[in-house]
């Protein structure tokens, strides 16, 4: 159910939408705002640790989440406002919706650093993205492994994984811990934080090589409790896909 007010109109016109939420239980249990333009809606949200975050979603993602998933009442007031001012006031809501994007992803550089630093092996950040997805446990080689074996000789040469393998094992040996560059945590509301290609994100990085090559040449396959292929004709590639 949705409640509208609307001011009088001015000369061109843009309408932004002031939104509130009714509350509802659990999670939802306090009432919730926000400003739509058009096609994009941006409201603010609570994450763990108390930090409030500006969120930005297509409005009809917003629409389903709240209205049809959460079945909580609309409360709407549509302001019209003249175009120039509608868009300065868009382009602010952007600038600070990506601006928090960049520092919470050099938080999260930092909190990677002092993970790895620290030892952390339970820390999710540490986790090896898609490494799960081999079956160690079947000794048998994967026959798609053994095709990709078989591609990667006929391009680069009989001994262009063994020599990957080994440029990566002295590399990750080789690496040094470097200060961490100071510019990047002077914030500034009129400039985006710099996320270094830092000390963690290098060695995460090429491990998480390291960890595919072995595999093909060992030829693990996929564990195939985690994927699966569909049989339907929608669902095959075209040359031009693949």
């Amino acid at each position: 159910m949705a409640f509208s007010l609307s001011y009088p109109p001015v000369l061109s016109a843009k309408i932004l939408e002031y939104i509130y939420i009714d509350a509802s239980e659990g999670s939802a249990s306090g009432g919730h705002t926000a400003l739509r333009f058009d096609k994009e809606t941006f409201h603010f949200q609570h994450y763990d640790g108390g930090v409030i975050r500006l969120v930005k979603h297509l409005s009809s993602d917003f629409d389903y989440q709240y209205r049809y998933l959460e079945n909580r009442n609309f409360h709407q007031a549509s302001i019209a406002l003249n175009e120039q001012h509608y868009e300065r006031l868009h382009e602010y809501f952007n600038v600070q919706f990506l601006q928090q994007k960049q520092q919470n992803t050099l938080l999260k550089e930092i909190r990677l650093n002092i993970a790895l630093l620290s030892r952390d092996t339970s820390h999710p950040l540490l986790s090896i993205k898609g490494a799960g997805l081999f079956d160690t446990k079947i000794r048998a080689s994967s026959p798609l492994s053994l095709a990709l074996q078989q591609q990667i000789k006929q391009k680069y040469g009989n001994d262009a994984l063994d020599k990957k393998i080994l440029n990566l094992k002295q590399y990750l040996g080789s690496l040094q811990l470097q200060p961490w560059p100071e510019r990047t945590l002077q914030l500034s509301e009129n400039s985006f934080a710099t996320i270094p290609y830092s000390f963690a994100s290098r060695y995460i990085d090429s491990v998480s090589k390291l960890l595919l090559l072995e595999a093909i040449k060992k030829g693990i396959g996929l564990n195939s409790q985690y994927y699966f292929s569909p049989e339907h004709t929608d669902f095959k590639l075209s040359a031009t896909e693949i």
